[in-house]
């Protein structure tokens, strides 16, 4: 008799022989959805499946499955496919994107992890006025707290020194919005601070926009 996974790969064979489009794509929505609907999750979690239990959530073995594991949210958790085939969101009772998990179902490549995220954190993102002007920023897409300051990107080929000195200017802006973080939101490199839950809740309303030129 063959295994589950031997068979899972004839199927697969089968599909895109018959010209079936874009066949590990589909193979990995159902998958997932089958997963979604079992309310299965990996077993392979960051920070530690500590801090997961800490939050409320429970996890069970599957026997024979070393990647995934059978679970129970949270109240008013929620599991939520993205447009994505291998992603998958992971919100709150509020509604809010507390994580992600990571499936690929495919037989010969079969994994999956998952994440939690912190409220706030330093980031990279496009400036609005200026798709080719990066901002370095403190807090997150909905709450740019604190804006260290702006760089341009690169058009074309640069030279070693120009590059370098990018380089420069972003660890140096990071290291401004890290010392904002840490002044203002201590807590904010644990996935437990600033979420409306806890004895770590300083401050739930966003401070005021700075934005500082250098």
């Amino acid at each position: 008799m063959k295994s589950k996974a031997e068979l899972e790969a004839l199927l697969m064979l089968v599909r895109i022989f018959s010209g079936e489009p874009d066949v590990l794509d589909h193979m990995n929505i159902e998958e997932r959805r089958n997963a979604l609907n079992s309310v299965m999750m990996a077993k392979r979690m960051k920070p530690s499946k500590e801090e997961w239990e800490q939050l409320g959530f429970t996890f069970t073995d599957i026997p024979d499955d070393d990647i995934l594991c059978r679970a129970t949210l949270p109240k008013g958790w929620t599991l939520e496919e993205t447009d994505h085939c291998l992603w998958t969101d992971i919100k709150d009772e509020n509604g809010r994107i507390r994580g992600s998990m990571y499936y690929n179902s495919l037989p010969y490549d079969r994994s999956a992890r998952m994440s939690l995220r912190c409220r706030y954190g330093v980031h990279v993102g496009s400036a609005v006025e200026d798709s080719f002007v990066e901002e370095i920023y403190f807090g997150n897409e909905q709450e740019k707290l604190f804006v260290a300051g702006q760089i341009r990107r690169a058009r074309g080929q640069i030279s070693r020194e120009e590059a370098d000195a990018r380089f420069d200017r972003e660890d140096a802006l990071r290291k401004m919005a890290e010392e904002f973080g840490d002044a203002n939101y201590p807590g904010w490199k644990s996935v437990h601070s600033y979420w409306g839950i806890g004895k770590d809740v300083i401050e739930e309303k966003p401070k005021e926009y700075v934005y500082k030129k250098s």
